[in-house]
This record gives C-alpha cells, structure tokens and sequence, in this order.
C-alpha cells in the first residue's frame, strides 16, 4: 500500500465538510442563475476568506520591490532577504508575546521558518512529526485539514472531547489512543470554535506532552485576531515561551488574517529545531522559496504587525457583536468569540432537525450559507459555525440582525452607517432592534411552511441524501 495515495481501510471516509458546503453553494449558484428564480443570492459565510485588503501603503511597497530588477530569482537565493524576514519575525514574537526585559528567546536560524501561508505549514509539520502508522492526537471538533493531511500520510486519526467551554479534555484520551501518537495538535484561538486555550489548559496541555513525549502543535493563525487587549502589553496563548517548550513544541503563525494578505501567502513556523530543519528540508525539495518582494514587504509589515492586527481585529469584533445582538433580539443566543472571525453557535432554540438539516433550511430561506458543526467532527454535532469576512448587502430574510432594506448587522464595518447625505440615518442607528412587525425567524415556523418543495431544497435534499453525506452524519470524515 502507498500511503500517500491508498490511506488504511480503518480511515478511509467520506468527504468533509468543505466538500459538503462547496457542493452547496454551487447548486445554489446554478438556481441562482437559472431563469425565474425567486429566492436570495448566495451569502457565502461558510469559509473564512478574509475579505479586508491591505491598506494602500502596503500595497505601494510591494510596487516598490516588484519594480526592482534583482527580487525576481529563486527566494532561496537570497539568503541575505530570508534571514531578515526571520529577524524580523523572530523581534516581532519577542516583543509581543514576552514581557519587556526578558532574554531572547527565538534564533532565527534554528527557531523560524517562513511559509507559503500557515496551511504549507500544517503539512509540512506533521509530515516532520509523522510516519505511516503513527497516531495523531486532536480535540473534536477541529479543523478538518488536520485531520485529512494526518490520513494523507498514512497516520491514524485520533479525536478527543472538548469540555463545555471548549476547552481539551486531555483526560479523556484512552490509552489506546496513545499507541503510537507522535504530535497532538491544536488551534488556539481554534478553527472551527473562536476558543482560545486558557492558561491553565495550555500549561496542562505541555505536561501532558512531555509525560507522554509527544510533539506539539499550535496553529496560531489567529493569534492577532484577539478582542481583548494584551495583559501588560504582553499577548497571552504562546506556548514556546514555558520552560521545555522549544524542544518539542511548533507554532504556526500567519499574515493572512492578522494583515489582510490570504493571497499574498505568507506565514512562519517557530519552535523545535529539529522540527524547522525538516521543514526546511522539505521546503527545499518542494519550492524555491516566497516572492522576493513579499518577503521584502512582510518583514516591514511585522514591524507594524500589532496595529495593522488591531484595526483588522476591530472589523470583526463588530461584525461578531452585531450578529449576536441581532440573533439575541431573536431568541437565539450565541456565545461570543475568543477571536478569530468565527462564531460556533448552537441551533436555534425551536429549530426541529440537526445541524445538516439548519444549514439545508438557512439556505433555503434566506440565502445565507454556514458550515454544519458535525463537518468538524462527531463533537461538533448541533452547531453551526460562521464566518465573518463578507460585507456584503442582504435582503430581509438573511439573519437576525438585519432589518428590512439594510445592510446585514454582521457584515457592516465597524463605523456607523450612513445615508447618502453623510448623516448617520436612524435606521443604522437601530438595525438590530426587535420591531413588532418583523415576523417569526423562519426556524420558528413549521417544517411544510419553510418553502420546502422548492427547486433549491430538492437539490440540497439529494446531496444530503448522497451515501457520501450521509456518513457525514455518523461522524466519519476526510478531505475530497
């Protein structure tokens, strides 16, 4: 058996729910399209593609560097460039998440890497970590690109319970499950969840590594997307920083959401040496290195990184906040985020069906589309999650937030919205208030009277109907 091709019966799956949600959203797309039709044009806010650019300045730096005749070779040729980038990376963690005085502890040799996006990284980490027949340890829910890279290379998938705050419940990981395990894996602020790990868990969470002598880890994609300011001027959830850590822990960090630069690609793993120098390895056989002048700009921008973080994080604490308020107004309370731009809500109280069933039904009736929580794993079953990087206009019937005519209370700006006279109308003003004319939430109306037989509903019907989605059901997943 090829274990980058044939993955072990025992993991084989069917798809996961990225698969799940492209297919709908193209059915949707192909209604949507079609004459006559009547309903609401796809709101996609099932995949966090950051929707917020990078500001103009950035913009005209990398102008700059393309404009220049020596940044157009192979990136691994440029030493000179690279180990900047590294410096730059490596004064950037230092400053941001240790206190003021303390002793270097990064070196950007031995500690740091650049990425083509944290997403390279995910893989090229468990492939350092990882032979086929190992185990790989992972809270459920969670990101399901773990957990298809994981059955790429011909490991063994092992989920464990989060407990009702989110947080790992490492305790309940059976000694089964630690035959074999090399790495546990986590997302701090998580992907699917908002949930950061607390102090107290983080620290639990490397003992329980070293008693076990397990690599770890942490996706901090998100790190700056954070709606609580820094205690001490010092950003809480790096784990290299504990006594051990760098020998056996790896952080994964990007620019893509902290900077607004998704398609730019750029990101840094940190952490164990020997877990850089595999990755480095491999990155040399695999690519010759990121742009030239993205590398130039991403070392001036990590020098800025925590106010460009800020602004961004600002557009999204908004978005999260007004959508919650609206579907409070409504009945429907959701816990807000740690950060990141995700929300992971309950179904809504009255709702009759499962998570599959809620996404099916919002998109039916309004447009509107979020990821099924049991696409993250068995644990995510009940919830939906939601993403908060598409500012776009919605009609009546999108959320809980949005009023007749006015834009969608959880994609605005932060900034009030105004009229075309400047002024800041009355109706921004209350967008999220309750009004006695507004009817039920479509959740709270009967099944036959949701507009079930339409030409949309039949074509999500089939697909959930399919064998494939079926299994998504019970709890078994993979990539497509």
């Amino acid at each position: 058996m090829n274990p980058m091709t044939d993955p072990a019966p025992a993991q084989s799956a069917p798809r996961d729910a990225f698969a799940l949600l492209k297919t709908l959203a193209e059915r949707h797309r192909a209604r949507q399209d079609a004459p006559g039709f009547a309903g609401a044009p796809l709101l996609d806010l099932s995949i966090g593609n950051p929707d917020l650019a990078p500001e103009p300045r950035w913009r005209e730096r990398l102008q700059h560097y393309v404009g220049r005749d020596d940044l157009h070779g192979y990136g691994e040729f440029r030493a000179d460039l690279n180990q900047r980038l590294r410096e730059r990376f490596a004064a950037y963690y230092q400053r941001r998440f240790l206190p003021a005085g303390a002793p270097t502890l990064l070196d950007p040799q031995r500690h740091v890497v650049d990425l083509l996006g944290s997403k390279e990284g995910i893989f090229h980490s468990l492939f350092a970590c990882l032979k086929p027949g190992d185990a790989v340890l992972m809270p459920d829910p969670s990101y399901t690109v773990y957990q298809s890279t994981a059955r790429l290379l011909g490991a063994r998938v092992e989920l464990f319970a989060c407990d009702e705050r989110g947080q790992p419940r490492l305790e309940s990981i059976r000694a089964e499950q630690l035959r074999g395990a090399r790495v546990l894996v986590i997302c701090s602020p998580s992907n699917p969840t908002g949930i950061a790990l607390s102090p107290a868990k983080l620290d639990e969470v490397l003992d329980f590594a070293r008693r076990h002598d397990l690599y770890v880890l942490i996706d901090r994609a998100y790190a700056e997307i954070a709606f609580e300011p820094p205690r001490g001027g010092v950003l809480g959830g790096a784990a290299l920083p504990a006594p051990g850590a760098l020998e056996r822990v790896l952080e994964l960090h990007s620019l893509s959401k902290s900077c607004g630069l998704a398609g730019w690609r750029i990101g840094f793993a940190a952490g164990a040496p020997a877990l850089v120098a595999k990755i480095r390895a491999a990155k040399f056989n695999a690519d010759f290195g990121t742009f030239l002048p993205l590398q130039c700009v991403a070392a001036e921008m990590l020098d800025e990184l925590e106010t460009i973080a800020a602004r961004n994080s600002a557009v999204y604490a908004a978005r999260m906040r007004r959508f919650v308020d609206g579907a409070a107004a409504l009945g429907w309370r959701i816990a807000p985020s740690h950060g990141t731009f995700f929300l992971w809500a309950p179904l809504p109280p009255g709702f009759d069906g499962d998570d599959l069933d809620f996404v099916e039904a919002l998109l039916d009736a309004t447009g509107v589309l979020v990821a099924p929580g049991s696409g993250f794993g068995p644990g995510g079953a009940g919830r939906c999650g939601s993403r908060w990087c598409r500012p776009r206009p919605c009609s009546t019937k999108r959320c809980g937030g949005c009023a007749r005519g006015r834009r969608c209370a959880a994609t605005r700006r932060p900034e009030r919205a105004r009229g075309r006279s400047g002024r800041t109308t009355r109706a921004a003003a209350s967008h999220v208030k309750p009004t006695p004319s507004r009817p039920h939430p479509f959740w709270m109306r009967p099944l036959a009277t949701r507009g079930r037989e339409s030409a949309t509903h039949r074509s999500c019907s089939a697909v959930l109907a399919s064998a494939s989605h079926r299994r998504i059901r019970t709890g078994s997943y993979e990539s497509a």
